[in-house]
């Protein structure tokens, strides 16, 4: 992220869309590397439930991995079907 933009919420942002598609298109988890330096990015994969360990590559590296779990459907029976054919 360009150092502008930075603490601004979108790296957040970005992450949690991208954790939402990965878990609406059935993945079961995602990994990832990052600078062990980049404290940043290792405070928001923590934040957003991702594992954080050494590298087996570099010891410069952390691993970062999240564990997905799907996303329940949505269920209210025919209530629900109403409210969604009325557009309320």
């Amino acid at each position: 992220m360009l150092d502008g933009w930075q603490r601004r919420g979108l790296g957040e942002r970005l992450l949690s869309e991208l954790i939402g598609v990965a878990r609406n298109r059935g993945l079961r988890a995602m990994s990832g590397d990052v600078l062990a330096s980049n404290a940043a990015m290792l405070r928001l994969a923590l934040k957003l439930g991702f594992n954080v360990s050494a590298s087996s590559e570099e010891w410069s590296m952390r691993h970062l991995s999240l564990a997905l779990r799907p996303t329940p459907p949505i269920t209210g029976g025919k209530a629900c079907e109403r409210v969604i054919q009325s557009g309320a």
